[in-house]
């Protein structure tokens, strides 16, 4: 990567780091590849805690009607490209719910 492709990749997660929603991303084998500060304020994981892990990390209380799928094939985000924003509860490293709406696009 050149030095106007590393300066835009900063510049983009500064971005990322100043949105007041959480949001992450996801590979292809349902790993956490990005991890935005509002995240870390949700969920109480650090973007170092939760990089490289699964998504269910967080124990989502709603993917298309399934509790916390255990298999990336199992999301439903994979079977229909996208979700309507919809409540449901993620869970605080501390134990406790907080309540969100999920949006997810692939």
């Amino acid at each position: 990567m050149n030095n106007q492709g590393i300066r835009n990749l900063n510049f983009l997660n500064h971005i990322l780091d100043a949105m007041a929603e959480g949001l992450f991303t996801l590979d292809q084998d349902g790993k956490i590849t990005a991890w935005n500060q509002a995240m870390e304020n949700i969920s109480g994981y650090t973007a170092q805690e939760a990089v490289g892990q699964r998504c269910c990390l967080i124990k989502c209380s709603r993917c298309y009607d399934q509790v916390n799928p255990s298999d990336i094939s199992q999301c439903g985000v994979l079977a229909h490209g996208k979700t309507e924003a919809k409540e449901c509860f993620i869970r605080h490293k501390d134990g406790y719910d907080v309540p969100v709406i999920k949006n997810a696009r692939l």
